[in-house]
């Protein structure tokens, strides 16, 4: 008989997994196993879309299942009920007609040799299945297998906060870690609905922990554009912040707000807040003196396509993609 709880060491094991794990394929390989069991499963993994591309575990069975059913997802009539999820579980296989979905070929192809015939569903979060951003457990069974009831969904259900939360934590690592080169500036990440992910130490100090509406608002906007420039937001007094939009490690989207005093930085300073070279600093000097690419290049003796390459660099650590830009953020 088909137990629907998880014993003292699933539980333990579920429990250490969502606290320590800090990657989706690690906490995957650490929870799914317990559920797997405690559900009499065939297969089971946790899955998400970026926009690039996707991930999921535990390896190597997300790996096959994932590469037998691509060639089949835009055909199958499971896409079309994942589409509807807005959060929650649910035995999604139970939605359709059984032997329309017997009849078709994802199902003679692709479940039936996996054993995953019957599924049940967790959506992560409020992003539909299949769009970007978007993260499903999915636990199945096969033909031969009882069907899941109100029980296999509680389980699921009841777990499904934890899990979010882990999630969550994971992608604020992430966003950490992808500004982790500027850590040293006043920066917020916000994900895309414009929710504070992390701030540093100094952005504190500048704002407090009450995060200004407007740059809220500016987050979702720059989040939902088509073609995200850096997008510079006016703040209280002479205080400004220059957003701009990036990829945690992940490969989720989060939007990066740099904070600007509205001060002067010296050459210095600048060079020490982005970690510039000394060879990026001596171009932005040049730069801040209204030199074109062509005499900062005769004036530092470098070639123009190296002066090219550190400017391009120098972008890129403030965060801009101008030489206006560059001189507003550094207002020199």
């Amino acid at each position: 008989m088909v137990r629907g709880w998880l014993d003292e060491n699933a539980l333990r094991e579920v429990t250490l997994g969502l606290a320590e794990a800090t990657d989706l394929e690690t906490l995957a390989a650490r929870i799914v196993p317990p559920f797997m069991a405690a559900l009499g499963a065939s297969l089971a993994f946790l899955h998400r879309d970026h926009e690039a591309r996707v991930e999921g575990g535990p390896a190597p069975v997300w790996t096959q299942a994932m590469r037998a059913y691509e060639p089949y997802r835009a055909g199958c009539p499971l896409e079309a009920v994942k589409a509807t999820m807005t959060g929650g579980v649910r035995v999604i296989t139970d939605e359709l007609d059984a032997r329309a979905l017997r009849s078709s070929p994802v199902f003679r192809d692709c479940f039936a040799p996996i054993d995953c015939e019957r599924q049940l569903v967790a959506n992560i979060g409020q992003v539909r299945p299949g769009r970007p951003g978007s993260t499903i457990f999915l636990i199945a069974r096969s033909r031969r297998q009882r069907a899941f009831d109100g029980t296999d969904v509680a389980l699921v259900r009841s777990f499904v906060p934890a899990l979010a939360a882990a999630i969550t934590r994971n992608d604020r690592l992430a966003a950490i870690h992808a500004v982790a080169n500027e850590s040293r500036a006043a920066q917020i990440v916000f994900d895309e609905a414009g929710r504070v992910l992390w701030q540093s130490r100094t952005a504190v100090e500048m704002l407090g922990r009450s995060v200004p509406e407007a740059l809220t608002l500016a987050a979702r906007r720059l989040s939902g554009a088509a073609a995200p420039a850096p997008l510079e937001v006016k703040l209280r007094g002479e205080q400004s912040a220059l957003l701009r939009r990036a990829t945690a490690s992940t490969g989720a989207p989060v939007i990066v707000a740099v904070l600007d005093t509205g001060q002067a930085l010296s050459l210095a300073e600048a060079a020490r807040r982005y970690r510039l070279t000394r060879a990026e600093t001596a171009v932005l000097d040049a730069l801040a003196r209204g030199h074109t690419n062509a005499e900062i290049a005769d004036h530092l003796g470098i070639t123009r396509g190296t002066a090219r390459i550190h400017l391009s660099r120098i972008y890129a650590k403030l965060g801009v993609t101008s030489r206006t830009q560059a001189l507003v953020k550094v207002r020199r």
